[in-house]
Formats: C-alpha cells, structure tokens, sequence
C-alpha cells in the first residue's frame, strides 16, 4: 500500500503483515475508529476485509457475513468497497453476490444486509454489479453505490431502504463514486 502526501511529492510503503501481503485489495477506505485513523482493506478473491492502522498493523478481519444468504457455498462473497458511517461499516460484495452488508467496526459484529443479484439493469434495489459504495455528500445517512453494468448509481439508506437510481450513459460501467464542493457546488466524480 503506498502513502502519498497530499502535494503528490513524497511516496512511501506502508508495510504489511506477511498474512496480508499476497492479498488482491479492491480498493481502500480511510475511517476512523475510535479516535484512530484506520484502512479498510476489502479483498475480493479471499472473502474478508482487513481493517489495519496506517502503519499497516493488522487490528482485525471481517471474513464471510454470517447473514443467511451466505449460507450456502454455492452464494460467492467477494467484496470490492468499502465506507464508514459512524462505527458502521458497509461492504459492496460486487463481484460476489451483490449484496450491500455492514458490520459495527467496535463489536465486529454482522449488523445488515440489502440488495442481492439481478440481470435487470432497471430493477431497483438490487444490483448486476454492486461495485462501489460512498456517502452520500448531504445525506450522511444515504448511500450511494455504482452498478457497473447497468450504467446507474443507486442511492439507499443506511437502513438497505432504495431511494432512487440515477442512469448514466450506456456502456460507462461505473466503478465508484465520489464528491466535492466546489465554487458552491456539488460535483460527482464517476
């Protein structure tokens, strides 16, 4: 994992645990725990998220949700983002089986679970491809989360409640989202 300081000048290495280093990381969350500064680490092809301090020091692991739906061997549970609303952690299991779950980062306790698969571009509330997930910038309380192959962001309460969709072009295969304000504004960043 590289640290790069915000004028883009200096780089260095987080290091590691050997545990953790053959690892495929899908992306990574800054939150705070706590008090502390922590990376959330999902990795896709090994079922977990890691949650490590920003020296690299593992604190702990969320392997497999325990919710019924990943009872079965059968039911993939492979996740891709991350984002931290308060002490509750929500997991995109994007190329799994696309289900929206969180977990209380102070018990590491399973908490929720929403969405699940479609092949419906249109159909609300579930996803082809739940790959990235944010907070919404004026909701704290909302979610947003990029459905890559529908070409749509959809936006769901932290309660798994679907809000609305938004359709992007056709084709563009969002990967996550974020935003900023700028001059007064609210942009997004697909």
């Amino acid at each position: 994992i590289l640290r790069i300081t915000p004028d883009l000048q200096k780089q260095d290495i987080i290091h590691l645990p050997d545990t953790l280093k053959p690892l495929n990381f899908h992306s990574t969350t800054i939150g705070e725990i706590e008090g502390k500064q922590r990376l959330f680490l999902p990795a896709n092809n090994d079922e977990l998220v890691a949650v490590v301090s920003l020296d690299g020091q593992l604190d702990f692991v969320l392997s497999r949700p325990e919710f019924e739906a990943y009872q079965s061997e059968d039911a993939p549970y492979n996740p891709t983002d991350t984002t931290l609303v308060d002490n509750e952690l929500f997991i995109a299991d994007g190329y799994g089986s696309n289900y929206i779950t969180s977990a209380d980062v102070t018990t590491q306790e399973w908490k929720s679970i929403f969405g699940g698969k479609t092949d419906d571009a249109t159909e609300n509330g579930k996803f082809a491809t739940a790959h990235g997930i944010s907070v919404h910038h004026h909701h704290h309380h909302h979610l947003i989360i990029a459905d890559r192959p529908s070409s749509r962001v959809q936006q769901h309460s932290t309660d798994g409640t679907f809000q609305q969709s938004h359709t992007l072009p056709a084709g563009s295969w969002p990967c996550g989202i974020d935003t900023i304000h700028h001059d007064g504004r609210w942009l997004s960043v697909i």
